[in-house]
């Protein structure tokens, strides 16, 4: 059930039968030179997508835009600020509350975003009635065991390398030009994870990692991995946590 596809008195249908709403967020950023600068929006979309036909809920449209602050200087990304994000995604809650719902599932596809969207949560929990779980490619590690054969060029970050171009492979293959595809591991700075670095300074590329390792069978292994993680988690939680 998707709301850009639905008319209001369907929607009025809709909203009499279920209580999740599905939000996905992704960003708009340099991801190499071979994939286009919409690949995390593309991934949490689908996600998104998938994710609301498994639990049976109401997917809203996208949130194009994320936090890329550390990609702010390659041409085609495109930078928000965490209070943006956070109001953002208050007032869209504090509007689901009207209409009823009562979980917001929110499937987020960039890591950049993760620092707003926990504060949003806290929010979201303190003034509505609206209980927020956030998705960023939960179980990862354990997602990519025995598929991604190239090493992580850092160990809290996927970007452009062989997991997300293998996602994308099997997604969207029309975004993606292997012919243009690199294998770059940077030399991360000692203060990198002490002070704020933009990534011109550390990759020429947008890449991390090797990007020509990725084929669409393994993006579609771990796709359908973390989609069954998230499934679990929100059965459970709602099992546990929720009652109707």
């Amino acid at each position: 059930m998707e709301l850009s596809n639905l008319s209001w008195p369907q929607v009025k249908e809709v909203l009499n039968k279920i209580d999740t709403a599905v939000l996905p967020i992704g960003a708009v950023e340099a991801h190499g030179p071979h994939l286009t600068v919409d690949t995390d929006n593309v991934i949490a979309e689908y996600l998104g997508r998938r994710f609301s036909e498994e639990i049976d809920a109401l997917l809203l449209p996208t949130i194009n835009y994320g936090q890329v602050w550390s990609l702010k200087n390659f041409p085609g990304s495109f930078n928000i600020s965490d209070d943006t994000i956070i109001n953002l995604f208050f007032d869209i809650a504090h509007s689901l509350e009207k209409h009823n719902i009562k979980i917001l599932v929110i499937i987020n596809g960039h890591f950049g975003n993760v620092a707003a969207l926990k504060k949003a949560s806290r929010i979201i929990i303190e003034k509505t009635s609206v209980i927020p779980l956030v998705f960023t490619h939960p179980g990862l590690e354990n997602a990519v065991k025995g598929v991604i054969e190239s090493p992580r060029a850092h160990p809290a970050y996927l970007h452009a390398e062989e997991i997300e171009t293998s996602m994308m492979l099997y997604i969207y293959p029309e975004k993606v030009n292997m012919d243009k595809a690199v294998k770059e591991y940077p030399k991360f700075p000692e203060y990198f994870s002490s002070t704020p670095a933009t990534w011109d300074k550390i990759t020429k590329t947008g890449v991390l990692g090797d990007a020509t390792a990725a084929t669409k069978e393994k993006g579609q292994k771990v796709l359908k991995r973390i989609l069954n993680n998230m499934v679990v988690i929100y059965n459970k939680w709602k099992e546990e946590n929720y009652e109707v």
